[in-house]
């Protein structure tokens, strides 16, 4: 859910037109949020 909220918020925030950069970009970040999550 959090990958649809960053890929919608991007949206939302001007970009209609993602690029491959901005998609690696919102999945990356996910990942993080993901990595943390599970080592705390």
């Amino acid at each position: 859910m959090k990958v649809v909220a960053a890929y919608l918020l991007t949206i939302l925030g001007g970009n209609a037109s993602l690029s491959a950069k901005d998609l690696k970009t919102v999945f990356a970040s996910a990942i993080l949020v993901i990595v943390g999550s599970i080592t705390r």
